[in-house]
């Protein structure tokens, strides 16, 4: 007899396979008062931090795109000289090296927590490299262990940015998760990755090795000892070169992620994220470094569109060389654009790099920056972008602030790209990797669908084109409500491109604003959805 267990879909291709359950992670220690000297509980505690960030930094060496790039702020915080010393403090209180590195990160985490924000997003991070480091220092295994053949469905009460990098999708073909959301890591991953998942299942747990079950994305739900022919239908996938009611783009980060969205016939990219040329810098890259890496993405491809956005740093982004003075609430604080302020030469030789790489390759490059709040800074971003010769010019719109004050960016830029994750979490001041927050971060909200058509129509007044490239991009009949909103392209993970292409060349401009209404007007996302599916059925 089947069994249904509600959750939160991610991808398009419903999977069976039976269940492969992730051992238990290792247990901290009950509070310990240190019997060894401090010398030898600091040199342990160092010891323990330098393993397991070399650990994260080779597994960020062998993964691509966001998987890489979470990876790479992880080994950060494992050597992060505050969280360190703020553990050597406890150490000298008394405690032995486990306890002091647990105390430390849970006083580190609630200050993140009470940041809010992308910031309060880090808290869960920062409990994992304590809990890596304490393993360590106990002699406790840390180790995954997935299958190595056959298919399976991997169940876990969440999953680690570490975990999914040893992830093979060949044998891992889709994931449950009893924690996480539409914008959690666990999500943005097993989309990147063309993974099924089905996250924020309560009941997840319950599940036992050898359970067969159906992962069914579409449908939002597992399905115990289910079929596919149970999977609620996904859309044929369409020939790529039937038009569609908008253009899709994809989500990059490196050449690589770039032939991947030539692949699944992206019609070029609608987000670059640069950060991961930085994040593992000890020095600021030279202009020639930064304009070699762009060539080389640049020339894969060849005449499509790119979007790059600049420096994204700052909050959960820390770079070593910027030296940024400590924040009482750091994810409010200097963050994306801001860096200007203090570090205008980082943006200005990226901008520069940017621009010989672009002449050099003949590429159709759009430069925007990130996390503006008001016109002042685009204004400011578009001289500087217009100083070093570039000539299409946008902002991300991730904030409340900005997202109401499109009209002043009149005869300033030429675009502004949405991005939906931050915008909805400081809309709905919710917490993205908060369980308990999923149902605020959810893009079908119908505040977060009107706050977007305030955007699109004051945009349209002053002729600037907008675009979406946070994760509702990826939702095909999402993409739906956004072309009928008025948004003018979105842009999503390589692996979702082919389902949002086929929903938008089935759809025409008629039913996609029908469609846009029913979602406004909708009292809540399920219902929002539900009418939406119920129309383009």
């Amino acid at each position: 007899m089947t069994r249904i267990m509600p959750g939160t879909g991610v991808g398009s291709a419903a999977v069976v396979a039976p269940v492969h359950r992730l051992a238990d992670r290792p247990i901290q220690p009950p509070p310990t008062r240190r019997k060894k000297s401090i010398e030898e509980e600091i040199v342990a505690l160092e010891a323990a931090a330098k393993f397991v960030q070399e650990l994260l930094q080779d597994r960020a060496a062998s993964a691509t795109g966001e998987i890489a790039d979470i990876l790479i702020a992880l080994s950060a915080f494992a050597a992060d000289p505050a969280l360190l010393m703020a553990a050597k403090a406890e150490i000298n209180n008394g405690w032995d090296s486990p306890t002091a590195i647990s105390r430390a990160a849970k006083s580190f985490a609630q200050m993140l927590q009470s940041a809010g924000g992308a910031f309060a997003e880090r808290a869960a991070d920062l409990d994992e490299i304590a809990l890596r480091i304490t393993a360590r220092l106990t002699g406790q295994e840390w180790s995954v262990e997935l299958p190595t053949s056959g298919r399976f469905v991997l169940v876990a009460e969440d999953l680690t940015p570490a975990d999914t990098s040893q992830i093979n999708p060949k044998i891992v073909v889709g994931v449950i998760t009893q924690k996480g959301g539409p914008t959690s890591h666990t999500s943005i991953i097993c989309r990147q990755m063309g993974i099924a998942a089905v996250v924020g299942c309560i009941q997840a747990l319950e599940l036992n090795n050898g359970d067969v079950v159906l992962v069914d994305p579409v449908g939002d739900r597992v399905v115990v000892d289910g079929d596919l022919s149970d999977a609620t239908e996904a859309l044929p996938i369409v020939d790529p070169n039937v038009p569609t009611l908008i253009p899709v783009y994809g989500n990059i980060g490196n050449q690589k992620d770039a032939q991947g969205v030539i692949a699944m016939h992206g019609a070029g990219v609608g987000l670059f994220r640069t950060e991961l040329l930085y994040l593992d810098a000890q020095t600021a890259p030279t202009i020639a470094e930064q304009r070699k890496i762009y060539e080389s993405v640049f020339r894969e491809l060849g005449t499509r569109p790119i979007v790059i956005r600049t420096l994204d740093a700052g909050s959960d982004k820390p770079l070593k060389f910027l030296n940024l003075a400590d924040e009482e609430n750091p994810a409010l604080g200097v963050r994306g654009w801001r860096i200007a302020g203090p570090q205008p030469q980082v943006i200005f030789d990226q901008l520069t790099a940017i621009k010989q790489a672009a002449d050099a390759t003949g590429a159709d490059v759009r430069v925007m920056a990130p996390m503006i709040s008001i016109p002042q800074e685009a204004h400011a971003f578009a001289a500087m972008a217009r100083e070093v010769g570039l000539k299409h010019i946008g902002i991300m719109i991730e904030t409340p602030a900005i997202a109401f004050a499109v009209r002043d960016l009149a005869g300033h830029l030429d675009f502004v790209s949405i991005g939906t994750n931050d915008l909805a979490q400081y809309l709905f001041a919710a917490d993205r990797q908060h369980n308990e927050l999923v149902d605020f971060l959810d893009p079908w909200q119908p505040a977060l669908l009107r706050t977007i058509k305030r955007i699109c129509d004051d945009a349209a007044r002053i002729n600037i084109a907008v675009g979406v490239c946070g994760e509702a991009a990826a939702d095909p009949l999402l993409a739906v409500v956004l072309a009928g909103i008025g948004v003018n392209s979105v842009s999503a993970a390589a692996p979702a491109i082919p389902g949002v292409r086929t929903r938008l060349a089935m759809a025409d401009i008629n039913q996609a604003k029908q469609a846009a209404e029913l979602a406004m007007k909708a009292s809540s996302p399920t219902q929002a959805k539900t009418l939406v599916k119920s129309l383009l059925s």
